[in-house]
């Protein structure tokens, strides 16, 4: 009798793993992107020397400056993602005002995990998208830096959950 329970298990064992789907390891993609973003900012109304600020985060005049150079790192590998944003330069220091040292370079941060295709859940230091305008020139569609962006918050740190209704 229990060669008979061995023998039948052993069969339903070949035949389960003979119908069984091969599981595909989950994919990875990096994508890297970056850019350099420089301005000359001349002031031009009652000539030179006029140095009312009409501007956020271009607090220079009259010369060529670097705004920011930015590199940013997303990584995917099956339901998890990460994001590493980094930049230097003037606007980087500005937006980045209560860091200090290497802090201040790093303007997002994040770790995330799909939870099915609707829920997304995301943790770490994100970019906050107030207003009209964004840290980022290449994001930005006005350059200006207009006072619309000059009262943050400008970034935040802790979790937030994504959920796609539609």
């Amino acid at each position: 009798m229990l060669k008979k329970i061995l023998f039948s298990c052993a069969a339903l064992c070949a035949t389960r793993s003979s119908f069984a789907q091969k599981m595909e390891p989950p994919k990875s993609t990096t994508v890297i992107t970056g850019y350099v973003d420089g301005y000359f900012r001349a002031l031009t109304k009652d000539g030179v020397g006029n140095h009312n600020n009409y501007t956020s985060f271009t607090n220079s005049s009259n010369s060529f400056q670097l705004g920011m150079a930015s590199i940013k790192i997303d990584q995917t590998y099956g339901k998890f993602s990460s994001t590493l944003d980094l930049g230097i330069g003037k606007r980087v220091q500005e937006f980045s005002y209560n860091d200090k040292d290497i802090m201040t370079h790093i303007k997002q941060v994040s770790v995330s995990y799909a939870v099915n295709s609707k829920l997304k859940l995301t943790a770490g230091k994100f970019a906050t998208h107030i207003g009209y305008e964004l840290l980022d020139a290449p994001a930005n569609r006005n350059y200006s830096m207009s006072y619309g962006f000059s009262y943050g918050p400008f970034f935040h740190t802790g979790f937030k959950a994504d959920y796609a209704i539609g």
